[in-house]
């Protein structure tokens, strides 16, 4: 087998262990605010944030009924050897708190640095990781294990890397399963976690398997409406999908999803209805060309905006108004 430069070495010393830079407890008190579900979920967000469009739990019950090993498996472009320490290192101190609740202005990355593989400790004793990859300069996949103990946070075990014709992807194990709940627990959960991002990315296919069955996250809506807003004098038009959730969301807020043409999320933010104390959960698609030549970062048009659109846009104005005044007629 032919190893590139940044693998030479490796199967040479075999398996070897790593350390990583806080103790064991200071990572637990790090992500003591992770719930036994929140933190199974972010083993499915690692796989999105993996550019995974798939994500597949598979469960194995004892003999008394309850869960006794759960598997995630994706579709991403796994976990390259030469990221361990960025993907497994926190690089926080033991006193700072990781907030799983934290606001992001875009949903197409989620993780914190690879933190949240730390958080398997809030319901299992075990983790190993499978994972294939594909060498930037070889353009060979690899395949290696990597496993951590719960008691042993602050060390990481990686296995002999091996060449291999599969598909990239990851596949994470967790063994002694506890305080997860039933499977119907689980998926609930995973509704009120996914829902809104399953629909965001519905037209690219995004899925989550639960035991091989399409996790479906319609029971959740109680309300839906597609339309089209026109802004005639530059001849824009605005494609519109408007949804109400049964249920709170688990830490999503009620946003705006701005979508290129290409269905590509490009921000989000949150909508003037939000959090206002009367249950009316929602989210609101928006897809426009005018999403293609956008500058989410940039407030206002100035004269260093020589093309494109911005906040600032009267045409991102108008926008805005017609579905604020939208959301209200709803609420």
């Amino acid at each position: 087998m032919e190893i590139t430069g940044e693998h030479k070495g490796t199967l040479k010393g075999g398996p070897k262990m790593a350390n990583i830079q806080i103790t064991s407890s200071g990572i637990k008190k790090s992500l003591q605010k992770y719930s036994p579900l929140k933190a199974l979920v972010e083993f499915i967000w690692n796989g999105f944030d993996a550019q995974a469009s798939s994500v597949k739990l598979t469960y194995s019950k004892n003999v008394l009924d309850g869960i006794d090993v759960i598997s995630i498996a994706d579709s991403g472009y796994g976990i390259p050897k030469n990221e361990l320490d960025k993907k497994f290192k926190p690089f926080l101190d033991s006193e700072k708190i990781i907030n799983p609740s934290e606001k992001r202005n875009i949903s197409t990355i989620h993780g914190k640095n690879g933190v949240g593989r730390l958080t398997f400790y809030h319901f299992a004793t075990d983790a190993t990781w499978e994972t294939i990859y594909q060498d930037q300069v070889s353009k060979k996949r690899y395949k290696y294990t990597i496993s951590i103990n719960n008691d042993s946070l602050d060390n990481f075990n990686d296995g002999e890397i091996f060449e291999t014709d599969e598909p990239t992807g990851t596949k994470v194990t967790f063994a002694n399963i506890s305080g997860l709940g039933s499977i119907d627990d689980i998926n609930t959960y995973l509704g009120c976690e996914f829902c809104w991002f399953l629909e965001l990315n519905k037209d690219r296919e995004y899925s989550i398997k639960s035991n091989g069955i399409d996790l479906d996250y319609s029971i959740n809506i109680s309300d839906s409406d597609q339309f089209v807003i026109s802004h005639k004098p530059s001849l824009l038009d605005f494609e519109v999908r408007y949804i109400q959730w049964k249920e709170k969301l688990n830490d999503e807020y009620s946003q705006y999803y701005f979508l290129d043409s290409g269905n590509v999320e490009l921000f989000k933010d949150t909508t003037s209805l939000n959090n206002k104390g009367d249950h009316f959960y929602h989210s609101i698609y928006v897809k426009s060309k005018m999403f293609d030549n956008f500058n989410s970062k940039q407030a206002e048009i100035n004269q260093l905006t020589i093309s494109g659109y911005t906040k600032g846009s009267k045409e991102y104005k108008f926008l805005k108004k017609e579905i604020d005044n939208y959301l209200r007629k709803k609420r």
